[in-house]
């Protein structure tokens, strides 16, 4: 009989984990000499990011508030546009 495998959430200690960052491992598992600066890199990612959000949020309330201007000045001149119309409509029918 052939052996299945053995399926589990938890890590096997034993298997080699593949690193995907650039930032290499100090060797001495947890707190290594180098877990500080690889902390530091991730709070100024979040800081990056917070700044990052933080202008765009403030970008899309001067968009909103550009856009809110630009409807009413269109809407005045279409309504300003066919109130002339139809006065110029009522003086060629002689309603005026």
């Amino acid at each position: 009989m052939n052996a299945r495998p053995r399926l589990s959430i938890v890590p096997d200690e034993t298997a080699e984990v593949p690193r995907r960052c650039g930032i290499p491992s100090g060797g001495e598992p947890p707190y290594d000499g180098t877990m500080e600066a690889r902390v530091a890199v991730l709070e100024q990612i979040a800081k990056d990011m917070k700044d990052l959000l933080r202008e765009l949020k403030d970008g899309v309330l001067r968009q909103e508030t550009r856009q809110h201007t630009d409807f009413l000045w269109l809407l005045g001149v279409m309504l300003g546009g066919f109130a002339g119309l139809f006065g110029f409509m009522a003086h060629g029918f002689h309603w005026l």
